[in-house]
């Protein structure tokens, strides 16, 4: 009896060593790298923000510019939020008979 109950943990042991280190490994495999994407992303915003000629020339363009530069902030997804549920609640109107 007392030789299983040694068998039995260190089996347990054994097996939660090695799934700890095999989830280390995939983890570390896994490391989020910079993608050619996001590089490409800044790049054009470097570039616009150097070219005078691309400013933007509506109140539109200026938001949009303004929304892509500055992090999003707590007022931010609050407008988004608000703009998004006026847009839902447009299809369900209310009907009075």
């Amino acid at each position: 009896m007392k030789m299983q109950l040694i068998k039995v943990l260190g089996l347990s042991l054994s097996l939660g060593l090695v799934s700890q280190m095999g989830t280390a490994a995939v983890i570390k495999d896994t490391q989020i790298k910079p993608t050619e994407k996001n590089l490409m992303v800044e790049k054009a915003l470097d570039q616009q923000k150097r070219n005078l000629s691309s400013l933007p020339t509506t109140d539109d363009e200026l938001k949009m510019l303004n929304t892509i530069r500055v992090a999003p902030t707590q007022n931010f997804f609050a407008t988004q939020h608000q703009r998004f549920s006026r847009f839902v609640q447009s299809f369900f109107q209310p009907h009075t008979s």
